[in-house]
């Protein structure tokens, strides 16, 4: 699936990549921006790459994404926790069956640490 190889693409090098998913009309990310790369150049290079060669597969043109995205800063292994299973719960609360939707993880194993 394009969009979740354009996320895995840098994990590790631009940014830290945890879980995300990707359904039909949108996506939810937990990602780790490393220096120099900020967060607004990250996602500013998956869609970028993303809608090129989605267009490119389909042959059209026209907007794939939205101008703005949400973000959320997360504070706290609570808060991470939260949006990780947020993200994960996200396909089954839309009620999309299975093939809809690509579910993953990154490199980061931000839960799995041993404090």
């Amino acid at each position: 699936m394009t969009v979740a190889s354009t996320l895995r693409h840098f994990d590790g090098k631009h940014y830290a990549l945890g879980a995300f998913v990707v359904m039909p009309n949108h996506a939810h990310v937990l990602v780790q921006p490393l220096a120099p790369a900020t967060l607004t150049s990250v996602v500013h290079s998956w869609k970028s790459y993303s809608a090129h060669e989605l267009q490119r597969q389909a042959g059209i043109r026209g907007r794939v994404w939205q101008e703005e995205s949400f973000d959320r800063i997360v504070r706290s292994e609570t808060e991470l926790r939260k949006f990780h299973d947020y993200i994960v719960a996200n396909p089954s609360a839309a009620s999309l069956p299975a093939g809809n939707f690509l579910l993953g993880q990154g490199s980061a194993n931000w839960l799995d640490r041993k404090s």
